[in-house]
This record gives structure tokens, C-alpha cells and sequence, in this order.
């Protein structure tokens, strides 16, 4: 009879010694991954950034006492959050994470997370696992030409980048970047651009001459002018396209109606 009731004794301190140790809490929130996905080389380098929430769960304070990066390829992200900081209850705060990276491949680290918090859930640390995968070099905008090279019709400008549209003459070519300038080779007396030449949203050619159409709609005309193919109209305005002939230019406009310059015979078949 007594060891029954010395086996309930037992039995009875074990359950009070489990109800009385305290339940920590996570009094942190935060993503357990971020992942940039395929990146590719522009120019030798990749960039990219994303954000991530650090959060304090309710109903704990938190102190984020230092963000870190570490892991075997720490060096191709970085962090820019100022530490320390404090986050109210049920508060969170966007972290950007940079990515920069030089060569390909597959990218991992760690974004390290300490803190504490003023309350039982105490403090400790946190880790955010980083993915990347760098894919191969690539040039934005860039220029390949082929063909016929008298005289350097297709030998494109060394460094060219940021192109955006392209257009080709008899013996020239023209390229318009993305800042809205012009770059022209080959004959220089039909591929020198005009010195003030920018704003520019569309580019053509014709056979020794060629078009821009500027943001406000007017057009600049270059080049060859032996039959007035460059002689643009003073009243021309509010031009949505633009074409270039053989001896002749071609301007649409904002209204549906399209005017042409030029060699008279070239525009024969044009409807009035």
C-alpha cells in the first residue's frame, strides 16, 4: 500500500514541475528565405534589390541589435539598415538587401538577424537564407551589324550600348539610344549627326538621308537634300511616325494625314 502511494507522489510533482516552466516565445518575425532567381551580367556586373519585413510580434518589444551577412558568398550582397533599432509591438520595418555580383553561377549567404527583446521571450538570433543564380554576360542594347563594309557601313561604334532603335541607309547606319541621342557611321557627308541633336524618340533612314522625330512632335532631316528630300515643311508639326525612301521622306501625323518631301516620281503612287 505505501509504495502505490508513494508512485502517485511522484507522479503528482512531475505534473506541477511541467506546469511551471515557462513557454518561450519567438519575438521575432521574419522570411526564412529570399531568393533574387535568375539575375543576368549587364556590363560585367549583377544588380538587383529586394526587401525583407523584420517584424516584433505581438506582444513583445524588440531591439534589432545588428544585421549581418555571412555565408560563402557573403561578398556578392550587402545590407544597408542602421543598427540598432526598436520595433513596437505588432510593428515591422522593409530591410533592402542589395545584390552585386560578378561572375556566374549559383549565389547563397545568410542574412544574420540578432536581437532582444525587454520581456520572458528574451533575445537571440535569426537567419534569412540568400539565393542567386547570375546567369551570362549580356550588353543592353547593343549593335551587331553584317553585310557589305564599303565604306564601314557595319562597323559599329566601339562601346555603343543603351540602343533602343536602329536604321540603315545605302552605305550608313544610324542608332538611337536610350537618352534620346543619335549616333551615326559610315560616310560622314550623310552620318554626321547635327550638333544639337537630342529629345529624339524615332529615327529613319533613306538612301543618303535621314529623319528624327523629336519629343514635341517636329521632325529634323539630314543628309543628302538633291531633290528636297531633306527640306522639312516650316508648318510641319505634331508627327507621330516617320519614313525615309530612296529620295523622299515621309511624315505621319497626330491627325491621320500623312505629308512627303522629295523626288516627285518616288511619290506618284502616294494617295492624296
Amino acid at each position: 500500500m505505501k509504495s502505490v502511494f508513494k508512485g502517485l507522489l511522484v507522479l503528482a510533482v512531475s505534473i506541477v514541475g511541467l506546469q511551471s516552466t515557462p513557454v518561450m516565445a519567438q519575438a521575432i518575425a521574419a522570411k526564412s528565405f529570399l531568393t533574387f532567381g535568375e539575375v543576368s551580367l549587364v556590363n560585367g556586373v549583377a544588380t538587383d534589390t529586394l526587401t525583407t519585413a523584420i517584424g516584433a510580434v505581438a506582444p513583445f518589444e524588440l531591439t534589432v541589435n545588428d544585421i549581418s551577412i555571412e555565408g560563402t558568398d557573403a561578398s556578392d550582397f550587402s545590407v544597408t539598415s542602421s543598427t540598432p533599432f526598436t520595433l513596437a509591438a505588432g510593428d515591422s520595418l522593409l530591410v533592402p538587401v542589395a545584390l552585386s555580383a560578378t561572375t556566374v553561377g549559383r549565389k547563397d549567404a545568410s542574412l544574420v538577424i540578432t536581437y532582444t527583446s525587454n520581456d520572458f521571450a528574451g533575445g537571440g538570433e535569426t537567419t534569412i537564407a540568400l539565393h542567386a543564380n547570375i546567369g551570362y554576360e549580356r550588353v543592353i542594347g547593343s549593335v551587331v551589324a553584317w553585310g557589305g563594309n564599303v565604306p564601314a557601313a557595319v562597323d559599329v561604334p566601339e562601346g555603343l550600348t543603351d540602343v533602343v532603335a536602329i536604321a540603315g541607309g545605302y552605305q550608313h547606319s544610324l542608332a538611337l539610344k536610350s537618352d534620346g541621342t543619335v549616333v551615326g557611321w559610315g560616310p560622314s557627308w550623310y552620318s554626321n549627326i547635327p550638333a544639337d541633336l537630342d529629345s529624339i524618340t524615332a529615327i529613319a533612314a533613306g538612301l543618303y538621308h535621314n529623319l528624327a522625330l523629336t519629343l514635341q512632335g517636329t521632325v529634323v532631316a539630314f543628309g543628302a537634300n538633291w531633290f528636297g528630300q531633306t527640306t522639312v515643311p516650316a508648318d510641319l508639326d505634331s508627327v507621330t511616325a516617320i519614313a525615309g525612301g530612296l529620295y523622299h521622306s515621309l511624315a505621319l501625323k497626330s491627325d491621320g494625314t500623312v505629308r512627303a518631301v522629295g523626288r516627285t516620281s518616288d511619290l506618284q503612287s502616294l494617295r492624296p
